[in-house]
This record gives structure tokens, sequence and C-alpha cells, in this order.
């Protein structure tokens, strides 16, 4: 007897002779038609009764083309009573592990685990039907090694690695929760098959007691747990989207299936109500650019990669996280007067005043040398005086018209630090108003403030500054915020 669909094949038959004349036929038939069998993707097992049990394979193993058939099918062991044989998952991810750690490449590339390594897992502990306190063990070694190549402390949490890159994580993936959510979808598509037997299957009870098991163990809440009986509750309803009861999949109408959770954004979200490791988190969400020195560390030094994310979570050790809940002093290292904080390094201590010079100065820079490209006239820090001397650090003049810039780097304290900053400037140069324009002659005077975060946050009104210089906007925001923080990170490496 033969299966066939598309080009797997499954031969039948009642004894190891029968399966014999089996593969001898079917060699014949490649042999006649140009194809070709892989022997390494196949698998084959018989099942001999004897008096009281049964025995698996005790015969001589079937082979075509005198290749052996495999033990394995798409990498799994095959056994006939529990369909797979769970493989041993803990001691291949430990040997990955010990390889890539030993392998000569920096703490940055070895995210190669989440890229190749892990992938690898998730088809096997998918079909092999993992239970949770096997992926959580999984997900103890992946957590394990990723800190101790990027030296994040133990104490780092957990959102750091699973959030998304867009939230300023690392993106490594949660087998605890993926591999359930993955089988929840199949369940979901076994539901709304246009089949009658897979679909009337679904709808036993066994069925319901395997999609609420999953969906608990995928983090989903308990209450609102999917019932198969009723496959229009399966999917997301929209205007796009209405399904029938009897729903027919079709190229232009793909389904958008209900999922327990987004455990991504859970574990960000977590990650912000940390009193330590979450402070000032939100400042960098749905913010790409800013975060993308993450994913994407063009220009970083290895050092300053590292540093960053110790900085990004508050884990970077300063006196003031060291000594937390200790009767030693916090007091700077360096100048001795106020506590020890990421604010006072990057903003106020006088030991970091030359390099918090130097990181304004080549915001200027930036922003002056692409201002030339567009032809505007450059005036640096002209001093201007009403009670006292102010000098805004650019005024650009070009067609009547003058913009004053002046730029400044502040510590995200909190989701408002940079829109203050930004209005704070304006407020203090408007009144040279009239001392500009007789200055560069122009007849309209445009005041900006440019603030950029000391961590590496951009304010989204600088665009307006970018679009009045008619400069593109295609790049400059990630060049502007990783210099920031490149400077930031330096001024770090003196404490």
């Amino acid at each position: 007897m033969t299966l066939a669909f598309a080009d797997d094949l499954v031969l039948l038959s009642n004894n190891w002779e029968g399966m014999k004349k089996n593969t001898d036929t079917f060699e014949v038939f490649c042999a006649h038609t140009g194809l070709m069998v892989r022997a390494k993707k196949c698998h084959g097992f018989l099942i001999s009764l004897t008096k009281d049990s049964y025995v698996i394979n005790n015969y001589e193993d079937w082979s075509i083309n005198n290749n052996k058939l495999h033990t394995k099918y798409l990498d799994l062991k095959i056994n006939p009573w529990t369909t797979t044989k769970k493989p041993d998952a803990v001691n291949l991810l430990q040997d990955w592990i010990h390889k890539i750690y030993k392998a000569p490449l920096k703490p940055s590339q070895k995210q190669i685990l989440n890229v190749y390594t892990i992938p690898r897992l998730i088809y096997q502990m998918d079909h092999a039907y993992t239970n949770q306190l096997s992926l959580k063990n999984l997900h103890g070694l992946i957590r394990k090694a990723i800190k101790r190549w990027l030296h994040l402390p133990e104490s780092t949490c957990n959102g750091l690695l699973y959030s998304s890159n867009r939230d300023g994580g690392l993106g490594s993936t949660n087998l605890s929760n993926l591999i359930p959510s993955i089988q929840i979808r199949r369940l979901q598509r076994m539901a709304m098959s246009s089949n009658p037997i897979i679909s009337t299957l679904m709808r036993s009870e066994e069925a319901q007691v395997k999609l609420q098991n999953l969906w608990i163990q995928a983090g989903g809440d308990e209450n609102k747990i999917l019932q198969l009986k009723d496959p229009t509750t399966l999917t997301v309803q929209s205007e796009d989207i209405l399904l029938p009861v009897e729903w027919e999949p079709s190229p232009n109408q793909k389904p958008k299936f209900m999922t327990p959770c987004n455990w991504r954004n859970d574990e960000f979200e977590n990650w912000t109500k940390l009193p330590v490791q979450g402070t000032r988190i939100k400042n960098f969400k749905d913010d790409p650019d800013s975060n993308s020195w993450l994913a994407h560390h063009k220009g970083f030094k290895e050092r300053h990669y590292i540093a960053a994310l110790q900085l990004r979570t508050n884990v970077y050790p300063n006196r003031e996280s060291l000594n937390r809940g200790q009767r030693d002093t916090q007091h700077c290292y360096k100048c001795q007067q106020k506590t020890e904080t990421y604010s006072h390094i990057l903003d106020q201590c006088p030991c970091g005043k030359s390099t918090r010079i130097k990181r304004h100065n080549k915001i200027c820079y930036i922003l002056a040398k692409e201002a030339k490209k567009q032809n505007w006239e450059i005036r640096k820090e002209p001093h201007f005086r009403l009670k006292e001397v102010r000098k805004p650090d650019l005024i650009f003049t070009k067609n009547n018209e003058s913009i004053v810039i002046d730029v400044t780097v502040r510590y995200e304290q909190n989701l408002h630090t940079l829109k203050e900053a930004e209005r704070e400037k304006v407020v203090y140069y408007e009144p040279l108003k009239e001392q500009i324009k007789e200055t560069t002659g122009a007849e309209k005077v445009t005041f900006y403030g440019f603030p950029i975060g000391a961590r590496g946050k951009w304010h989204n009104r600088n665009f307006n500054v970018l679009q009045s210089l008619q400069i593109r906007e295609s790049r400059q925001k990630q060049l502007f915020s990783r210099r920031a923080l490149l400077y930031s990170l330096d001024i770090l490496s003196m404490f």
C-alpha cells in the first residue's frame, strides 16, 4: 500500500519481505523517472508480534539504493507508540553553547545563539511536545549564556534579553512561551480546516483540554481561553477579516489568529515596573532608531556595546548602585560632593566636564557640516548682550532667513526631559531676536533647541530643525543619538 502527498511518500506492508519488495519496486520507479531519494531523511520501522508483546525493528534495516534508512525523520526519532521520542535538547544545547563560547568571536557576535542555534531547537521542541519543565531548563541555559558573554550581572532582568529591539531589548527567544504559542496556532488552523474530519476532531473535549493547557503555559489569561468548538472566536475580527463558521482559506484572505499574549511586550512592561533596572526605560519605547545600536551597533567597540547594555538596565557599576542598602558612602568617587548616580556622572560631575564639552561640540560640528552642504552661512557662538552675555551655539543664515540653534545633551530623567530642555533654550534666546536681525540682515528669525539624550534618546521635534535646514533625515537621527551615547560611555569609563 502507498500513501503519497506532493514529494512525500509512505510505503506500508504486513511484513519485512513485503516492504523489501516495495522498496525494490520504488528503486525501479526512481531509475526510470530520474528521481532520487535521500535516505538520511527517510525512516522506517517494523512492529513484530511476539507471544505476549511487540518487538520493534528486530530485522535487518531496509535500504534504498544501498543506503540504509535513517533512524530519524526530519531530525526527530519516530516511535510507533508515542509518535516521537523526545530529543536530549539540554545536552545538545549545552554542547552548542560551549562551542560558541570557545569560538574566537566578539561578545556581540555570540548572539548567533539566538539567530542560528535556537531556531534549530524549535522544530524538535514543537513536534516532540516537550514539557514546560524541560523548556524552562533550556530557557535558563540560554539566559545564563547570554549574560555571561555580554558581561551582565546575574541580577540583570529578563526584560533586556527578551524585549524586542524596537523597545531596547536584545530580542532573544523565550522557548517557554514560543513553543506553546506555536502549538496553539496549529490547533487553531486545524479547527478551521475545510476538511470535515479534521475540524470535527478538533471539537472534541480532548483537543479543548490540550488547548487550555497550552494557553496557560504560553502565559495566556485563564478567563480568555479560546473555544475550538466555535472557529469564529479563534481569529481577530475586523472589517477586513470577517470569517464565517465554515471558513475557506484563500490567497487574499488570511486570518489573524488570537494569541495567548504578546510575551515580548509583557517582558518589556515587567522591565519598566522594576524600581531600579526599569527606571526611565519607557523613555525609549517605540523609538527604533534610538534603540538601533542594540541590533545594529555599527561603529561601537565591544567595550562600548557592553557598557551601553549595562547603562540601559542601570546595572553599570557606580557607588549609588553598588552600595545600595549599605552604610558605605555613595558620594562621587571623583568630586566627593554628590551621590554618584548616572545623572551626576553624565551631567554634573566636574571631572567629566571636558568630555561633556567634546560631546556637545561634536553634535554642533555635525549640524554645521550638514548645513554647509545646503549652502547656509554659519556663525558659531556669536556674542550678544542683554543684562549678561548670551551665546547661541549656531546661527544659520540664507535667503533673508536666520535659524538659531542651541544644542544640549541631557540625562533622560523622565519622558518630558528633552521637551522641557527644548522649550528652555527657545525661551532663553528669543529676546535676542532684534539683535540677530541686525547682525545677519535677515527678516525672519526662528529659534530652536536641539536636545539629545545622554543615553541616546532622540527628541522627535529635532526633525523640525533638520527640515528647516533642508538636511536629509535618513541617517541623521541615528548618527546624533549614537554620538551622544558614545561620549557618555567615555565619561562613565573615567569612574
